[in-house]
């Protein structure tokens, strides 16, 4: 009778969002690159990962971060929402505008209008800037992974392959004039 009683009492919790299973599944279809590429452009901000540990190399005092996962990414950007710091509306938009989900993927926003949408770059122009430039960041030439894609020229609606340029964070975030 205990167990059975213990099972029926535990608390159940509640997104502290309407949203927030809804951001989480859509976000969860992301990869680890369009994750960044979100965050940077929504929140201007990248999640705060712990120091795992400390050390000497060389000399130089160094610390050592978690590596970034998907999860990291997904709690920054629910967060933001669930504070107020963007809309669930803007990331609907956001997620639509950049072909990273289908246009019907939200039903209540169906009636966006053409000109609404913005064309981001196919996979495989991304893949193909990727391979001209031998996996390296177009600006300082260094691998850097994940990797960011930005049009040459400035212009958001000019999504030909010989426009997109791979850039690593730092390089967008300069480019894009968002502090490091």
């Amino acid at each position: 009778m205990s167990n059975l009683f213990r099972l029926f009492s535990k608390k159940k919790t509640h997104p502290k969002n309407e949203h927030e299973e809804k951001i989480r599944s859509v976000l969860n279809l992301l990869e680890l690159d369009e994750l960044l590429q979100l965050s940077l452009d929504l929140t201007k901000k990248e999640p705060e990962l712990g120091v795992i540990g400390y050390g000497v190399q060389q000399g130089e005092q160094f610390e050592k971060f978690e590596p970034l996962k998907k999860s990291h990414f997904e709690d920054l950007i629910v967060e933001s929402v669930v504070n107020n710091l963007i809309t669930y509306l803007q990331l609907q938009d956001y997620l639509i505008q950049h072909l990273l989900v289908p246009r019907d993927y939200f039903p209540e926003r169906i009636k966006l209008d053409q000109e609404d949408i913005v064309l981001g770059f196919e996979k495989s122009i991304k893949n193909e800037a990727l391979k001209n430039l031998y996996t390296k960041c177009a600006r300082c030439r260094r691998f850097s992974p994940p990797f960011l894609f930005d049009h040459k020229d400035d212009n958001p609606t000019n999504n030909s392959p010989d426009n997109c340029i791979p850039l690593c964070t730092l390089c967008y975030k300069r480019k894009q004039g968002i502090p490091n």
